[in-house]
């Protein structure tokens, strides 16, 4: 009888009751360097740095910038060669050369645009993996702790073996998305270093929350329409406009009537881009202010949820709760603050994606 009883004891004590003899590690996990099974680093990488290296590194970026620097030279060319020639040869030689310089100005700046798009969606995927590994690794210490109640209960006769081998189960299933979470994060890492040209042996600590800025628009159709004018497809749609004039007033090779028909083509594409674009952007911009009442939404939880884990702790110091109370508030908490951490990025990148629509679709 009294070995029974000190068995219920040990239970007792294992599950938390009296808590000044038996204490859980209740801080949230810190940044992942901090974690013995992945190397630990003290230096921090901001995602604007990262864009910086990226802009610096990328190839794509300096062929485009070069491309540019070529397109200027040319069309000096153009310029000094088309000095002496017949009126028609002079203007379509140096619309060519102004139209190509343009362009390659345009297709620098989209780049620029479209991997600094790029930056923010990588280091996203990357913090992601580090929210997914602390939210796994809390998982896995629940587990434990169940399999480790479920096997001393069966020992007083108050369980099943039944319920241990569930409680192992999941255990052992925690261990290995734990361990999934872990190689998710390498995988996302070396993307990331390598997309910006840095070392993919690297492991820099990221900053897990942007910076919330919400978008306040006076007039939202008016931003729209200067984004629509802004589009480098539309861009390309009024050259093109352009041109058929020229060709129009200076061709003799075709006819009038179908000069004036590719024309007025050529303005049909210039209304029906403009219009895709600007339904395009707007939905954007509605998206945006979604984003924005869920990012309130979810910031609110967060606040709730520290204060969850604020009581769990408290009473558990007083012994009126248990270790797995305490343990299963701290997985509120941090899926709490994951979901913020996640908006913020998300609402970060869908803000870049109104401003200039094109870099996301590659336009």
């Amino acid at each position: 009888m009294r070995r029974v009883l000190i068995s219920v004891l040990a239970l007792f004590l294992f599950t938390g009751v009296f808590s000044g003899i038996c204490r859980a590690d209740t801080a949230l996990p810190a940044n992942v360097g901090g974690h013995e099974d992945i190397a630990v680093q003290t230096n921090i990488m901001t995602v604007d740095e990262a864009v910086t290296l990226a802009l610096n590194n990328r190839t794509d970026v300096e062929s485009a910038s070069l491309n540019w620097d070529a397109a200027d030279i040319a069309s000096r060319i153009a310029w000094e060669t088309a000095n002496g020639t017949g009126p028609s040869d002079l203007i379509n030689l140096i619309y060519e050369a102004d139209y190509n310089l343009a362009a390659a100005r345009t297709n620098y700046e989209t780049r620029r645009e479209a991997v600094k798009y790029s930056v923010y969606q990588k280091y996203y995927e990357v913090v992601s993996a580090l929210d997914d590994y602390d939210a796994k690794q809390l998982a896995l210490k629940l587990a434990e702790e169940k399999t480790a109640i479920s096997e001393l209960r069966f020992q007083l006769g108050m369980d099943t073996k039944l319920a241990v081998y569930q409680a192992q189960q999941e255990a052992v299933a925690a261990q290995a998305n734990h361990a999934i979470s872990q190689q998710s994060i390498d995988t996302a890492y070396i993307s990331l270093l390598e997309y910006i040209g840095a070392d993919k042996g690297q492991r820099p600590d990221l900053v897990r929350e942007l910076t919330y800025e919400p978008l306040q628009i006076t007039t939202p159709e008016t931003r729209i329409n200067e984004i629509v004018n802004d589009s480098p497809s539309v861009w390309l749609a009024e050259k093109s406009l352009v041109a058929k004039d020229l060709t129009r007033e200076h061709s003799a090779s075709l006819s009038g009537d179908l000069d004036d028909i590719q024309y007025e083509q050529a303005e049909l594409t210039i209304i029906t881009t403009k219009d895709a674009m600007r339904q395009a952007t707007r939905n954007i911009y509605y998206s945006v202010l979604s984003m924005q009442e869920q990012y309130e939404t979810a910031l609110q939880g967060a606040k709730t949820a520290d204060e969850a884990l604020r009581v769990a702790k408290l009473l558990y110091e007083v012994g009126m709760g248990t270790k797995t109370d305490v343990t299963a508030a701290e997985i509120a908490a941090h899926s709490a603050h994951q979901a913020v951490d996640s908006l913020s990025y998300q609402h970060a990148m869908l803000v870049m994606a109104f401003e200039k629509p094109w870099t996301t679709s590659g336009a």
